[in-house]
């Protein structure tokens, strides 16, 4: 047996001692909390008055939120979040030329459809999101572009109106670490009750001068990875350390005789 061969066995054993460990029934968890962090699409509702057409806006969220386990499988959901979202991104190093706010609380509930023992645990919900800030917002801009069409200038003006609720019907899963840790994914769509970001832009030099588009986005798309912890937190058996101690050093060895 060669020694990459080794190294490749020890890594496969300490996952497979490590699994069972992982998958024993968690017991009668309460409560959880999770921070998460990810990325929004803002989808462009109209394109018809394009003389050039930008791809779809990106932005960033970040929440923190907590679980009620009313049964086993069946969570209320309530929290915090913060959303940024850009205004063409696609001429920015950033996520956009300009930027808007969005904060405020969630609360909703998910749904666990798979056996609780099981390391892997999807879920469906759905959470209604409250907004505090930008509901009315107007503004322009002259800007030098660093992405897109380089040096060249474009002036942009905006009105977002924000709404102050939206509907979010979410899909997602758990990946089981440690006893009651989880790593977290989750894919959202986020539609506002009446809210939209509108804008107009048109190039003033360059290669693209007067040519110019109207953006109208609302509905957002949301991808996040998180942390979730859920109480009450059992300890670590001595069996899970040792697998998992195993597991690093089979990694940390057959990364280091690559070098």
């Amino acid at each position: 047996m060669t020694s990459k061969t080794k190294k490749t066995v020890l890594t496969i054993v300490a996952l497979l001692t490590l699994m069972p460990c992982m998958s024993q029934e968690e017991g009668q968890k309460k409560w959880g909390l999770q921070v998460e962090f990810g990325q929004t699409t803002l989808q462009d509702d109209d394109e018809t008055t394009c003389d050039f057409y930008p791809s779809d806006d990106q932005g960033n969220t970040f929440a923190i939120t907590a679980d009620y386990y009313l049964k086993p499988r069946l969570a209320l959901i309530g929290g915090v979040y913060f959303e940024q979202n850009g205004i063409l991104t696609d001429y920015s190093n950033g996520i956009g030329l300009a930027k808007v706010n969005q904060m405020g609380l969630q609360a909703g509930a998910k749904f666990y459809f798979f056996p609780k023992k099981w390391i892997f645990q999807p879920h469906i919900g759905a959470s209604i999101y409250t907004n505090f800030v930008n509901w009315d917002r107007k503004g322009n801009g002259d800007y030098q572009l660093t992405e897109g069409y380089p040096d060249s200038h474009l002036h942009v003006d905006w009105n977002v109106k924000c709404s102050p609720i939206s509907i979010v019907p979410r899909f997602g899963f758990d990946i089981r670490l440690i006893s009651t840790l989880s790593l977290t994914c989750n894919w959202d769509l986020r539609f506002p009750l009446g809210g939209s970001t509108e804008y107009n832009a048109h190039f003033t030099d360059g290669p693209m001068v007067g040519r110019k588009t109207f953006v109208k986005e609302s509905l957002r798309q949301g991808v996040s990875i998180g942390i979730k912890m859920d109480f009450p937190a059992k300890a670590i058996t001595s069996k899970t350390r040792d697998n998992l101690l195993m597991l690093l050093g089979g990694w940390i060895e057959s990364r280091a005789g690559r070098y």
